[in-house]
C-alpha cells in the first residue's frame, strides 16, 4: 500500500514538472517572437524614416534604378 502511494506521489510529481516545464517553455517562445516583432519593426521604422528624408525625385530615381546606371 505504502509503495502505491509513493508511485502515485511520484507520477504527479513527474507530471507537475513536465506541466511546469511546458509552461516555462511556451512562455520562453511567446517572448522570442515578441522579441523578433519588436525587432521588425524597429527595423520598418527605421527604414521609413530613411525613405522620408529622401527627396521625391531622388526617391523614385533609385526605385526605378537602383544601381545608378
Amino acid at each position: 500500500m505504502i509503495w502505491a502511494l509513493a508511485a502515485a506521489a511520484g507520477a504527479a510529481m513527474l507530471a507537475a514538472i513536465i506541466w511546469i516545464a511546458r509552461r516555462e517553455g511556451r512562455a520562453s517562445a511567446e517572448r522570442d517572437v515578441a522579441e523578433g516583432s519588436i525587432d521588425r519593426a524597429r527595423k520598418a521604422n527605421a527604414i521609413d524614416e530613411d525613405v522620408a528624408r529622401v527627396d521625391d525625385a531622388d526617391l523614385d530615381r533609385e526605385l526605378r534604378d537602383p544601381a545608378g546606371k
